[in-house]
């Protein structure tokens, strides 16, 4: 079929009616909107690990001698005060 073109006019159908249907449900823009979501929270994290990677090894190694706990340690590599 697909060699003589058969069912062409009927895949074009359905994908305007798919088209149609991601547009008219909002499922379109719910779609972008996750796609944008996670490509933001991508780039942030690895800009984050980038700027964080010689501290972390700091920080792991007071944590395996006993020097600080983990917790204490996610505190400080986020810059947020300790108990």
């Amino acid at each position: 079929m697909a060699v003589r073109g058969e069912g062409i006019d009927e895949l074009l159908s359905q994908l305007d009616a798919h088209w149609s249907w991601l547009n008219s449900s909002g499922e379109l823009a719910r779609r972008r909107q996750a796609r944008a979501r996670e490509e933001i929270a991508a780039l942030a994290f690895a800009a984050l690990r980038g700027r964080m990677a010689g501290r972390v090894e700091e920080l792991a190694s007071q944590v395996a001698d006993g020097t600080l706990d983990p917790f204490q340690a996610a505190d400080e590599l986020l810059g947020r005060p300790t108990d």
